[in-house]
Formats: C-alpha cells, structure tokens, sequence
C-alpha cells in the first residue's frame, strides 16, 4: 500500500512528533530546492556532516581567516566571526538539514535545525574550515594590488583569490583622472587645516592616504608606520584630518574615545585583526602613550588572541595601519621612532569662530569618495 502524504501527515500526528514548522508544511519541506544535509547520529559521522556543510556554505559568503570561520559584518566593511548560535541559523539560509526518522514503517525525512554541539564541533572541524576560502582583507572600493606577474591593476569587485581580498565597492571613482586633477582634489580637500610647518605635515598627510589606498602594493609581511596627528589645542581638525585618510578608502570611519589603559588597547588591536579592518583609529589621546601591546602590533606581521563568544585563539596576518590623534600628547620612544607626525597649530582664538571657506565633516566626506 503506498504511503500518502495524508497519512503521513495522521502517523506523525498519532505519534507526537514534534518539529519546526508544524505538520502542514511537510509539503513544502518535501518539495524543498535547498540542498539537505543529514544531521550527525547513528551510522552518520561529524566530519561527513561538515565537509557536506562547507562544500555548500563556501559558496555563499562564508570564510576562513586564521582557522576560524566568518561572514561579511552588516556594514559590509568587515568581519564577522560566527559563534555555533548563529551557524546554526546560517545554514538554514542555504541548506535544509535533516534527520531520518521511521514512522509506520515508512521512512521520512524530517528538517530539524543542528543542536548547539553539533555547531560547536562543525567550526572546531578542521574537515570544514580547511574547505573555506581564505580571506585576508575587505576592501569597500576598489584598490590597487601588484600581481604575481608583477602587473598592477585595481581589484575586480568580488572575492579575488589571488590576493585573498574581498572587494564590496561602495563607490566608483574616475579611473582616467590625469595626476595634475587627482592632486588639485587632494590639495583642496586639505586646504584649510592649519598645518604647523613648510610641507612636511602635509607631506604625511598625504602619505597616510595613500598608504591605506596603496596597501596591496606593499610586499608581504611589510611593516606600515604610525601616523600621529597632533595639535597644542582642541578644534584644530585632527581627527577630521585622520578620516581623510581612512574615508576614501574604508567609508564611515569607526571612532571611540582613547583606550584607558593597555588591555583596552590590546582588545582594540586584536578587534581591528580579526575584523579583517584596514586602520584603526585611536582618537583623542591625552598626556603621554606608552603601551607595549602597541608597540609589539606596529612591529608585527602576525597578530593572536582570543575571540569573545567563539571560546577559539585567533592567529594571522594584520593589514592594519595605526593613527592616533592627540592634544598635546607625548609617545614613548619605541613608538615615536616607527611614527609619522602630523602637526596642527591654530593662532589663539576659538576654533568655532574660524572663518572657513568650506564645510567638512564626515557626510562631506563621504560623499567625496
């Protein structure tokens, strides 16, 4: 006698299954287009549960960086790394998983979403983050990057396996710009900070810039300097200069106060890493910066530390370049010696009563990119 689908629907109801979705969608799962992956159990090993899971997830924007697994963040603009809570949501995006169960002596596959052990041991399998593509940077426009064949050319939008870059274009810009107008839109956006010298700080602005723009142009494993940018007074335009440098390249600029103290300046470096970001900006530093975890990061190729909420050591390259800004701050000199200095000096007066021929903050920026 053939099973029907209503009598399925009765033995299932006679015997007290219970599962997402409720039973008038068995339909639907039935008839499903997702791939379905069996749950591991009786006769079913982890491992072919998460080889079977990469094979399908590494198609659709999960990754791996320093053997830990992550997505895009929500802002497009870095890393995510995903905790067994959300992979066992993730999946169900792309994948139906499924477990077999007998009932009036007909097999019936039913979805169930994975329980948080099988997550934990599926992004602890080697079997299945060694299946993701690697990824080391984000980048939301377009940058330059030398190739093995030793051309130079802008990274295509999308994941660029080469140079292990995910490319998320948030903007598009002229390509054919002759360098006299690239330098004219330079020399006018920073026309009215008040730098304190004959060129030289203006010369390292412009280095920042171009140092965050020409990244993939620095050979591998090559150490990036500090830029610092300071000023005797508040209201100079420091940290809108520090974000002309990050905002062509990375877009909205994340800022926070100054790190109290070198644990906090540890996580933020570690956060930036493993974030996959391109800068990070230490904003508003007062008195006198002396921390070793800085000191040891600006000299390092490869960063480590624990990652909140994955109960995992992370480990792998830093692309990350350090600015700080600063009132009247002092640097130990371990970090000044491997700096660039920005200096900003105004005539006394408030800075709020500046007669300026141009209005710049971070949405002018922005929309300059």
């Amino acid at each position: 006698m053939p099973v029907t689908l209503d009598r399925l629907e009765a033995e299932i109801a006679a015997a007290n299954v219970q599962f997402d979705g409720g039973i008038g969608s068995i339909a639907a799962r039935l008839n499903s287009a997702k791939p379905k992956v069996e749950l591991p159990g009786n006769d079913r090993l982890l491992s072919a549960f998460a080889i079977e899971l990469a094979e399908i997830l590494k198609h659709h924007g999960v990754y791996q960086r320093g053997g830990v697994a992550f997505i895009v963040n929500r802002q497009q603009d870095g890393l995510e790394p995903i905790t067994p809570q959300m992979l066992r949501s993730l999946v169900e995006e792309h994948l139906v998983c499924y477990r077999i169960r007998t009932i009036g002596g007909a097999e019936l596959s039913l979805d169930r979403t994975m329980n948080e052990s099988d997550a934990k041991g599926v992004l602890s399998s080697q079997q299945f983050i060694d299946r993701l593509p690697k990824l080391e940077k984000i980048a939301t426009a377009r940058l330059p990057v030398i190739r093995s064949k030793g051309t130079i050319e802008l990274l295509p939008p999308g994941y660029d396996r080469e140079s292990l870059t995910l490319t998320i274009p948030q903007c598009t810009y002229d390509e054919l710009m002759p360098l006299m107008g690239a330098k004219k839109v330079v020399d006018d956006l920073l026309s009215e900070f008040p730098f304190a010298d004959g060129g030289r700080s203006k010369a390292v602005a412009v280095a920042a810039m171009m140092s965050l723009f020409g990244s993939g142009l620095l050979p591998d494993g090559a150490l990036r300097p500090v830029f610092i940018y300071l000023a005797k007074a508040e209201g100079a335009g420091k940290t809108m200069l520090a974000k002309c440098a990050v905002s062509p390249v990375h877009g909205f600029v994340d800022t926070e106060g100054a790190p109290k103290d070198n644990a906090e300046i540890g996580k933020e470096l570690l956060t930036a890493v493993i974030e996959a970001r391109s800068y990070t900006l230490l904003d508003n530093c007062k008195d006198h910066l002396d921390s070793a975890p800085l000191e040891a990061f600006v000299t390092s190729v490869r960063w480590k530390g624990r990652i909140l909420g994955v109960s995992k050591s992370f480990c792998g390259k830093h692309h990350v370049t350090v600015l700080i800004t600063g009132n009247g701050c002092t640097v130990s000199p371990d970090i000044r010696r491997r700096s660039l200095f920005v200096e900003l000096f105004m005539e006394k007066g408030r800075p709020e009563v500046r007669n300026l021929g141009r209005s710049l903050d971070e949405v002018s920026l922005l929309a300059m990119r």
